[in-house]
């Protein structure tokens, strides 16, 4: 399975494209990045998006005061949260100068962002949070999810803000393309600050709780563990010949 990230150097992208095709089958997490194995000239590369921890990413885990008195913030502020490391691919540069153009009532979370983050009167920091039942309480307790990497491979924590309940804005290129839409959240047309705060008006325009609604219930059917488990085994049988699932008894009794 093929998730490393931004591999666009020449000669590194050759070097795993030799690597990859090698193997019977390579499994990207997005049909992005399976289209730039492609590219590289592995030819039956297939996209199988990751899974999401449903029970655990939760909305009954909101404590939307809890979090507001926190960070010292009033009821009605509208309150966007990020989650990740502050890679320059992020883009968090981008998700700042948006919020800023924005001004009120909006401001924006970074969680586990740390020193790296851009420094402005429209954003709150939260150091990184190891616990994933407490990444869950914090992203249910936010309006909406913001993701500004037009390169994402996947974007795991987008799904996670999904199943908290949580509509997300992205750009419509990489990997969170594959996840987002409009009955899910609202889509920049590229990661730079006007496409971006003009995706996050307009989210908030529309129903963000219907939008929620629908963003956890795509989570649960389209990704939960189950569903990417039983795809994931499918291709275990196209390659092994037997059927997915078949019984280990129906193994042992042979």
């Amino acid at each position: 399975a093929l998730h490393i990230g931004d591999w666009a150097e020449r000669p590194v992208q050759k070097r795993w494209a030799a690597i990859y095709k090698q193997f019977d089958q390579a499994v990207a997490p997005s049909r992005f990045i399976a289209g730039r194995l492609i590219e590289a000239g592995v030819h039956d590369a297939i996209g199988l998006p990751l899974g999401v921890d449903t029970s655990t990413f939760h909305p009954e885990r909101a404590d939307r005061e809890g979090l507001r008195r926190r960070l010292g913030l009033a009821a009605k502020e509208r309150l966007l949260v990020f989650a990740g490391r502050p890679a320059r691919e992020k883009r968090l540069d981008v998700l700042v100068a948006a919020v800023e153009r924005l001004g009120d009532p909006y401001r924006l979370l970074f969680v586990g962002a740390g020193g790296g983050a851009p420094v402005s009167d429209r954003t709150l920091c939260i150091d990184y949070v190891r616990d994933p039942v407490a990444l869950a309480s914090i992203l249910a307790s936010c309006d909406a999810f913001v993701h500004a990497n037009d390169n994402e491979p996947f974007g795991l924590i987008v799904l996670e803000a999904m199943a908290c309940g949580l509509p997300v804005v992205g750009v419509s290129a990489g990997g969170v393309a594959e996840s987002v839409d409009e009955d899910v959240g609202q889509l920049a047309q590229a990661s730079e600050a006007a496409a971006f705060a003009e995706a996050i008006e307009a989210l908030f325009a529309r129903d963000v709780g219907v939008l929620g609604d629908a963003a956890r219930y795509r989570a649960v059917t389209r990704h939960g563990w189950d569903t990417v488990f039983t795809e994931l085994c499918a291709i275990y049988g196209r390659l092994t010949g037997r059927r997915a699932f078949e019984s280990v008894s129906a193994h042992v009794a042979h």
